[in-house]
């Protein structure tokens, strides 16, 4: 299936009615790109759908989801830390959008609406983590104005494999 017009398709917040979507598109990033989240497909996968709603998050975190009519085939999402000394920020987590849709702008549109929801809740920065070597995920966040302040070494353990992450972060004012 070609990639849809990014007018095709629309992007909100993910609520309760959600959670059997949100699942089957969270193990499917996990499934098929291991190296890029810092959950395993193994562990999520015994997860139930309370520990599902859980992850979609109350305000002011929140996880967005694109779709492609009632199809949910992008996911990502903001936590705010709960200590009081850290609130002032969020972290952008879990962005994926599925193989299919690639290539329509989604990702660029789901950080877009979840760095107005940062603004919105008067955060002062965003961070987030991308593995090294993911160069697609690097230039969006490069284009959206997110700046490299660290490398987190030994960041992802798979196998016998260890993965480095490049931190992130995006200055909101």
């Amino acid at each position: 299936m070609a990639a849809l017009n990014t007018s095709s398709y629309r992007i909100r917040r993910l609520g309760a009615a959600d959670v059997q979507p949100y699942r089957a598109v969270r193990l499917d990033a996990l499934l098929r790109h291991p190296e890029v989240f810092g959950s395993s497909y193994d562990e999520e996968a015994q997860l139930d759908d309370a520990e599902f709603l859980r992850m979609i998050g109350q305000p002011p975190n929140c996880t967005l989801g694109a779709f492609a009519g009632i199809e949910l085939v992008g996911i990502a999402g903001l936590t705010v830390p709960v200590r009081q000394k850290q609130r002032h920020k969020g972290i952008i987590v879990g962005v994926y959008v599925v193989a299919e849709h690639r290539r329509a702008g989604l990702a660029r549109r789901l950080v877009e609406a979840l760095i107005a929801q940062a603004r919105q809740s008067s955060l002062r920065v965003v961070e987030l983590a991308v593995t090294v070597g993911n160069q697609p995920a690097r230039r969006l966040y490069y284009r959206l104005g997110f700046r490299t302040y660290g490398i987190e070494r030994f960041a992802l353990a798979i196998n016998d494999s260890y993965l480095d992450e490049e931190l992130m972060a995006l200055v909101l004012g």
